[in-house]
């Protein structure tokens, strides 16, 4: 049946070949003839079939391809990605360049810092920090400043180290400044390891108990999916900024422009590139990141809180438990 749709060109392959003009053993050869070309017809025919059927779909053919001469060479084997906890680029959205640090704080312990236990003293610089992380055997895998301070570095809201609170809620509004372009917001990461974005009203209404740390500041970039109500797309004041978003779970965004950039272009980065429903301006043209992943090392800085990512000294069995190898 299949065979009655071949072309009409087709069908004409099928003619025998004219007798070959040799004629030794013709009564042979005729005879052989009439029993192999028929036979050759059908062959073809049933090779036609099966080739139709294939190219229909209906026959499913699965032969392996011929193998190549030589050794068999086993299947190459690609290893599973470790899993990442810090993910450190540069990324090009429309014209701009951000430098962007992304964070699993469940894998990678997130820390706020402002002075050093035991002397007080404000670390200020990311260098120091560093220094301070060196001499305990750990590395400072990543830093940036945390949220505005006073001429004093004194924080400006709410700022929370290892479940205390250094520095109150600042619910005011209506003053001047970017902290106060309402609605501002708090990040913050709970003792269970959540991290979050709320606008400060938000935050004030339900205060988690359970504080890890928290950094107060302004404005919010994004605010449950969109982009702040009060930046203006045409808007011309460019700067350096830095924040921080909030992707879901437990991965966070933190984002330095490279160039400067408004308001509204940072809060598009952090919505469009990233799906943050969620993102806190954190600060301004003194904004830096420590970022050795980014080829970005950066000691200098003079600011008030450092949110800052700590890989710890590995840790030695005693007899009579477990100790740091920084004492």
């Amino acid at each position: 049946m299949i065979c009655q749709g071949i072309p009409a060109n087709m069908s004409r392959s099928f003619r025998s070949e004219p007798p070959h003009p040799r004629r030794k053993h013709a009564s042979v050869s005729g005879r052989r003839g009439q029993t192999v070309g028929p036979l050759i017809a059908l062959l073809l025919m049933l090779a036609i079939d099966a080739w139709l059927l294939v190219d229909s779909g209906l026959l499913q053919v699965g032969a392996e391809p011929p193998k190549a001469e030589g050794p068999e060479l086993p299947p190459p084997t690609v290893p599973a990605p470790p899993p990442e906890s810090l993910d450190q680029t540069t990324v090009r959205f429309g014209q701009l360049d951000f430098h962007v640090v992304e964070v699993d704080v469940a894998q990678a312990e997130l820390g706020l810092f402002w002075k050093a236990p035991g002397s007080g003293e404000r670390f200020g610089r990311l260098g120091t920090l560093e220094d301070f992380v060196k001499q305990r055997g750990g590395a400072l895998e990543f830093a940036t400043n945390a949220g505005m301070f006073q001429p004093d570095h004194r924080p400006v809201g709410l700022h929370v180290e290892e479940g205390k609170e250094l520095a109150p809620l600042d619910e005011r509004t209506g003053l001047p400044g970017n902290f106060y372009l309402a609605p501002n917001g708090v990040f913050f990461v709970r003792a269970n390891g959540q991290p979050g974005i709320q606008t400060t009203a938000q935050f004030a209404r339900k205060r988690p108990g359970d504080l890890r740390l928290a950094t107060q500041s302004g404005p919010m970039l994004v605010i449950d999916g969109k982009i702040h109500a009060m930046f203006n797309p045409q808007s011309q004041s460019r700067f350096i900024r830095s924040g921080v978003g909030w992707r879901g779970g437990t991965r966070l965004v933190f984002a330095l422009s490279a160039t400067p950039v408004t308001f509204h272009e940072f809060a598009r980065l952090f919505l469009e590139r990233y799906g943050c429903p969620e993102a806190l301006y954190l600060d301004g043209a003194i904004s830096r990141f420590h970022a050795p992943g980014l080829g970005h090392p950066d000691p200098g800085g003079d600011f008030g809180g450092i949110l800052a990512i700590v890989r710890e000294a590995p840790r030695q069995k005693t007899a009579t438990g477990v100790k740091s190898n920084g004492g």
